[in-house]
Formats: structure tokens, C-alpha cells, sequence
């Protein structure tokens, strides 16, 4: 799987598709551990089969749904946002970026603040254009920070956009547990009690997770940090970079 997905796919886009279906996992293994070799023989054909890169590009599109709309409704991109000098709380470092891109992109006009004021959608757009090029040239272990945060963003984003489906996985498996438990109360199932109830501590543990951890807000926090390491990295890229023209 490493060498299918990388890095990046483990991280961003299999690790949430992985979290999300851990209950359903979890369920399998409890009825399949008395067959270690049917379980081993089916998981080596799963593994050899590209589901895992089907998945994660499952989880790949559907994280990317409704990504705009959560730009909008935050005022931009972060990294728009940081960029500009409207609502800036810090004008001195949004004119360092500045400077710094324009020596970095000299065939770029980069907007001052008049600029920007005038006409603060080809500002916007002139980020874009700039930011885009930085995350083409900020990959490489120089810029292993960035590429940290962008993995944080990813995950988290992902799993945000999976929140549906983990609680529907989640309450059908804790329906499943409690229903094998009462039957195995009543008519003696030979169940392992202390399996199901190691899933539906899982279970619980998931969507305590998915109800007070992953929200809006989360994904923005990683969202803005990979956009202050990218802008960050402008400076070693101003002295050790010559862009392409």
C-alpha cells in the first residue's frame, strides 16, 4: 500500500476512508479471528486487488466537495486571505510576503495596497496564480513543514466530508452488537461478549470523536496553519529559488 498511495494518499485520503470504516473492520475480524487463514488469504487478495486506491480516491473526491463553499463562507482561501491587505492584522508582514513574491515571480505584478483596494478580485486572482506556483515549489524535504500541514489539512478535511456516512457505519454497528448481544443472551450464540463489546467501545469512541472534534472549525485551523508554513517558506524560496519564467 505505501508505495501505491504514498505518503501524501496515506495520510490525507486512506487514514480517514480507514477511521470511517474501522467499526465495519472491527465487526469482520471479531467473526473471522476463529479462521486466521481464510481471513489472511482474503485480506492478501483485497490488498493486491487496488481497493485501497480506489478508496482513497473515493475519499479524495468526496473530500473535495463542498471545499469552495467553506472558502466563501471563511472570506477566501487562507492563503488568499493572508495575502491580502484588506483585514490584515499585520500589514507589515502582508508587505514582506509581497516583496518577497515579487522577486520570487518578477514577471508577476504583484498588488500594493492601492492596487488591491482598486480592484480586489484580480488581487485575489493574482494570489491564486502565485500560490499555486508555490506549492508546486515548495515540494521537497526542505519543506517537510509544509508538506506536514498539508497532510494535516488533507486528513482532516477528508474526514470532515465523511462525517454522514461514519455515523450511519457507526450507529448500524452498534445496532448489530447489541442485537447479537440479546441474542446471545436468549438463545446462546457462543459470541465472544467481550469482542462485541471491545467494538462498540469503538464505536462510541468514533462518534464522540465525530461529534465534538471534527467540524468546520477543525479543518480551518489545519487549513490556516499549511497556509502560514506555504507563505512562510516564501523566504528561503526568495533567496534559493529562481521561478520559472
Amino acid at each position: 500500500m505505501k508505495e501505491i498511495l504514498g505518503t501524501y494518499g496515506r495520510r490525507a485520503r486512506f487514514y480517514p476512508g480507514a477511521i470511517v470504516g474501522l467499526p465495519l473492520t472491527s465487526f469482520v475480524v471479531v467473526f473471522l479471528v476463529a479462521k486466521p487463514a481464510w481471513w489472511s488469504a482474503l485480506s492478501s487478495v483485497l490488498a493486491g486487488s487496488g481497493l485501497s486506491y480506489l478508496m482513497a480516491q473515493a475519499v479524495r473526491f468526496r473530500g473535495g466537495i463542498g471545499e469552495e463553499a467553506r472558502w466563501t463562507r471563511w472570506g477566501g482561501k487562507p492563503t488568499t486571505r493572508l495575502l491580502r491587505f484588506a483585514g490584515a492584522p499585520n500589514i507589515v508582514q502582508v508587505e514582506r510576503w509581497h516583496r518577497q513574491l515579487q522577486r520570487l515571480f518578477p514577471d508577476e505584478d504583484i498588488p500594493n495596497i492601492d492596487e488591491e483596494a482598486r480592484d480586489p478580485k484580480r488581487a485575489d486572482q493574482v494570489y491564486d496564480v502565485v500560490v499555486r506556483t508555490l506549492r508546486t515549489l515548495t515540494r521537497g524535504p526542505a519543506y517537510r513543514l509544509v508538506f506536514d500541514e498539508n497532510c494535516e489539512y488533507g486528513f482532516r478535511r477528508n474526514l470532515l466530508a465523511l462525517k454522514g456516512p461514519a455515523y450511519l457505519i457507526d450507529c448500524v454497528s452498534l445496532l448489530a452488537v447489541a442485537t447479537l448481544l440479546v441474542l446471545d443472551a436468549t438463545v446462546g450464540l457462543g459470541a465472544s461478549v467481550a469482542a462485541l463489546l471491545a467494538v462498540s467501545a469503538v464505536d462510541l469512541v468514533l462518534l464522540i470523536v465525530q461529534r465534538f472534534v471534527v467540524n468546520e472549525g477543525w479543518v480551518r485551523s489545519a487549513a490556516e496553519k499549511y497556509a502560514n508554513r506555504l507563505l512562510e517558506a516564501v523566504e528561503l524560496l526568495s533567496r534559493t529559488t529562481t521561478a520559472p519564467k
